[in-house]
């Protein structure tokens, strides 16, 4: 790559895709100096389309397709994503290159008055949009109220403020990325709430045969955070990816052991089958599918359904 090379990294306008796009490009200059890279702003349909829970579009790739789409046209060499976005089967002609370092995976409940999920009160109004997190937290308190929630985390701490929700679920990596403190008896335990796949990860995407950007996205790659959240993402996949069914799975490597966590619930009945393996971490590229086939024995146990 010649010294004069400049790279195009698309990325959603919000406030957060902007936040964690720039602290990833920095990490992209710090290793490779030689290489300029602009930032090009998308708007995609989970952007547009604000009136709709984003339950009903999963698996569509709604905060994906567009920045997909620069990418295949050439307006773009690599895109950013939050990788519990994007679906599990890549858009043809692209690569999922570069898996950096992971944050924080986990959710927390952010309440006022500094309450943490445990301390709310009987009949305290949550917010959350996230029908993962919907069904492990009444399972967990039935004895609260769930409302729906949706916009990006400023939005959502302002309806907080203002009294609309005694309490409102947020990712943790959220809220590191944007430089907003919380208490950490606020986040959710895995036992409490498992995150979604590859929640607190970055992702890189580029053309397949784009070897510049390959090779740039590659001086990022965390190889840790790239076993634990393919595993997560191998799982969302043997149950399969588009399903309705509140699905979660944390993996995290232990030494030389990976240990994967998976939920799979049912709004309705408020059934939940959870399970957990624990494989060495060479075996961890079959671990998902492998707790996947698990999981969907028990779902037909307790007959939670996959539809």
């Amino acid at each position: 790559m010649t010294a004069s090379k400049k790279l195009r990294v698309a990325t959603r306008g919000s406030v957060l895709a902007l936040a964690q796009t720039r602290q990833l490009v920095e990490q992209l200059r710090g290793a490779n100096p030689a290489v300029h890279f602009e930032v090009v702003t998308f708007a995609t349909t989970g952007d547009r389309i604000t009136d709709r829970p984003l339950s009903q579009f999963r698996g569509m790739g709604v905060f994906v397709k567009e920045l997909e789409a620069a990418l295949l046209s050439g307006s773009a060499d690599l895109a950013v994503h939050s990788l519990k976005d994007v679906p599990i089967a890549c858009a043809k002609g692209l690569s999922l290159a570069t898996f950096p370092v992971r944050n924080n995976p986990f959710d927390l409940c952010l309440g006022r008055s500094g309450r943490c999920f445990a301390d709310l009160p009987p009949g305290a109004v949550v917010g959350t949009s996230s029908p993962r997190r919907l069904v492990q937290l009444r399972a967990q308190r039935p004895d609260l109220v769930f409302k729906d929630l949706r916009g990006n985390v400023d939005t959502r701490l302002r309806k907080l403020d203002a009294g609309n929700y005694d309490a409102i679920i947020v990712a943790a990596a959220g809220m590191l990325r944007l430089g907003k403190p919380f208490d950490p008896a606020a986040l959710l335990p895995p036992e409490i709430c498992l995150p979604a796949a590859g929640q607190g990860c970055l992702v890189l995407e580029c053309r397949e045969d784009d070897v510049d950007a390959l090779g740039v996205a590659a001086k990022v790659d965390d190889a840790m955070t790239r076993l634990a959240v393919s595993a997560e993402r191998d799982f969302l996949g043997a149950i399969g990816g588009g399903c309705r069914t509140p699905a979660a799975v944390y993996a995290k490597n232990r030494g030389q052991q990976l240990t994967l966590w998976a939920m799979i619930g049912d709004p309705d009945t408020a059934k939940i089958a959870r399970d957990k393996l624990t494989v060495d971490s060479g075996a961890g590229t079959t671990a998902g599918s492998a707790l996947a086939g698990r999981i969907v024995a028990l779902c037909k146990e307790t007959g939670i359904s996959l539809a």
